[in-house]
């Protein structure tokens, strides 16, 4: 099975498609990586070199692939950080390609926009690309709770404040929500994913850690969809994705490398080690 993978690389660490491309491999799924920045590292480490890939090159990129006439053989496309929002046209027309030849392939879509303690640190359009666009037409997103504000306008203050949220996202295209980094509602030591589907809602958490490595989002919307593409029915997928991601993040957290430990830790994405809380919650 193969996934079109359309977001961020690194040459050192792992974010975007370098934390989302091993898992997916590690799981069985050929990872087809297009880049839509190319940097040397996060920011995060105070120095970066690289830079952001035009919307024509990212095109024809895509084009090469498509030229192989392989398409028909991807079952998912998986999206991320776009660096400017003209790769956002780009990116649906590739969605758009992909389901010509695969009527079956979903899209996840991971629109990443900033986070409480930074705010919005994308440039201007992406937000309301993800708004008017990608938020109806993906068969699933995956923002985090910033994110998930972002998109609807609401104020999340209560697990209830996040369901509503999240049947707004869905009221628009029939789109799966699986928002992560959900603190609303839950005790200030433990942090959560709340899963919504439009009839049911699952909450996943743990416990909050401290100093973690930039890249979890990335493993989490790769394994969703890899254990989504394997079967698993979307509490099932988002327990074990969630389990495995956390398992990663805790072993990570004291890394001289500052950086999530895909390597040495792989047996996680396997078999995570370190249980959760989960439950249904609506």
């Amino acid at each position: 099975m193969s996934v079109l993978s359309i977001q961020s690389q690194v040459a050192y660490g792992h974010v975007g498609n370098s934390a989302a491309a091993f898992p997916l491999q590690h799981l069985g799924f050929e990872v087809w990586q297009v880049p839509t920045v190319v940097l040397s590292n996060h920011p995060g480490h105070g120095k970066t070199a690289g830079r952001v890939t035009p919307a024509d090159e990212l095109a024809q990129l895509i084009d090469g692939v498509a030229a192989l006439g392989v398409l028909k053989d991807c079952r998912a496309i998986l999206s991320g950080y776009l660096g400017d929002a003209e790769n956002g046209a780009v990116l649906l027309e590739a969605v758009g390609r992909v389901r010509a030849e695969n009527p079956a392939a979903i899209w996840l879509c991971d629109p990443v926009i900033g986070d409480d303690h930074t705010g919005v640190y994308v440039r201007d359009g992406i937000p309301d690309f993800f708004r008017e666009q990608a938020s109806a037409a993906a068969n699933m997103l995956t923002p985090n709770q910033f994110e998930l504000q972002t998109l609807t306008g609401m104020t999340l203050k209560s697990l209830e404040d996040v369901a509503a949220a999240c049947a707004e996202l869905y009221r628009r295209g029939g789109t799966t929500v699986v928002c992560t980094s959900v603190t609303a509602g839950l005790p200030n030591k433990q942090i959560g994913v709340f899963a919504f589907d439009g009839t049911a809602a699952w909450l996943a958490s743990t416990n909050r850690l401290k100093d973690v490595p930039h890249g979890g989002g990335d493993l989490l919307s790769a394994l969703l969809l890899a254990h989504l593409l394997k079967g698993s029915d979307l509490p099932t997928a988002v327990e074990t994705a969630v389990r495995s991601t956390y398992s990663v993040i805790a072993k990570s957290v004291d890394a001289r490398s500052k950086e999530l430990l895909l390597i040495d830790e792989r047996q996680e994405l396997l078999a995570p080690s370190i249980p959760i809380d989960f439950r249904q919650v609506l």
